[in-house]
């Protein structure tokens, strides 16, 4: 029901208005209803801010990551919901110490074991720095932790709800920054569209392809489609007129715009035939093909819109 914390905020200001024992409500009432709140609060992810970066040069320590996104997501724009390894927490196979546990540890022979280096500047003070050989552990390790890889970390991952830009396509790129999570490294996520049944996205058009039996095609008054906006009946007549059915500016939001205007849905049919016809289906067909030339309504000629 609830997307974002935003929408049941503002739910939530409606709701304890009404709820509230100094405006007549219950008093057990508002107070499940503030339980219920609070726990609906932590289950919502929170939503992050993202931009589209184009040729994109991640630094040493940046997080690049791949991510599947549905055509409609990327279409209307839609929130979504993505794992991303934005939490870190102490090691617990090496306690931190980013050493395995049966490993000696040799005294760092860049800070003699101190941790730090002290040298003086161009004004002859004495400043410290932490050590880059030991990292300021004073020690050095020959074998690694095979959990974190020395470091004394794990990166772990949390559901984070990001808003995608309008006009986002495959092969983007998005960019995500490190500091709202207190991360020293940012994360960028490559772009990459799900696989659908009958649907393509361009950069300007939302391309749907409709399979259809010739014979639903003549027998049918409707035909039934998806759209981004929900299943809509789309008359035989426009399809069998030949050409595209296009529905202006029911596409996806475009690309490379700053505006919110959308591009076109274009319905291309695609008629199928049966590989084999027995004999009686072709008695059938001989018939219907006698009774049409029959009818003043027969067009031996196609159909010119």
């Amino acid at each position: 029901m609830f997307t974002t914390k935003e929408e049941l905020k503002r739910f939530f200001r409606e709701k304890v208005k009404e709820l509230h024992p100094d405006r007549g409500g219950d008093r057990e009432n508002f107070l499940r209803f503030l339980d219920w709140y609070q726990k609906k609060l932590s289950t919502i992810p929170e939503q992050v801010e993202v931009t589209i970066v184009h040729n994109p040069i991640p630094s040493q320590n940046a997080i690049y990551k791949m991510e599947e996104f549905t055509i409609k997501e990327l279409a209307l724009a839609l929130p979504k919901k993505i794992r991303l390894p934005v939490d870190e927490r102490r090691c617990q196979i090496c306690d931190g110490t980013g050493a395995t546990v049966a490993q000696e540890k040799r005294i760092c022979k860049t800070c003699s074991g101190s941790g730090v280096l002290r040298m003086e500047n161009g004004l002859q003070e004495l400043i410290e720095l932490r050590c880059p050989n030991c990292q300021g552990r004073g020690y050095t390790l020959t074998e690694l932790c095979p959990s974190c890889f020395g470091k004394g970390r794990i990166r772990e991952e949390r559901e984070i709800l990001i808003s995608i830009p309008p006009g986002l396509r495959e092969g983007d790129t998005l960019f995500i920054s490190g500091s709202p999570f207190g991360l020293k490294y940012n994360i960028y996520i490559e772009v990459i569209v799900k696989p659908h049944p009958f649907l393509r996205l361009t950069k300007d058009s939302l391309i749907y392809t409709l399979t259809l039996p010739f014979y639903e095609l003549l027998l049918k008054e409707t035909i039934p489609i998806e759209t981004l906006e929900g299943v809509e009946e789309v008359p035989t007549e426009r399809l069998r007129r030949g050409g595209p059915v296009i529905f202006p500016r029911r596409g996806p939001f475009l690309a490379g715009s700053d505006s919110l205007e959308r591009g076109d849905l274009i319905v291309e049919l695609r008629i199928t035939f049966p590989e084999r016809i027995n004999d009686k289906a072709k008695d059938c067909l001989q018939r219907f093909l006698e009774i049409l030339e029959g009818e003043e309504t027969w067009r031996k000629e196609p159909y010119q819109s």
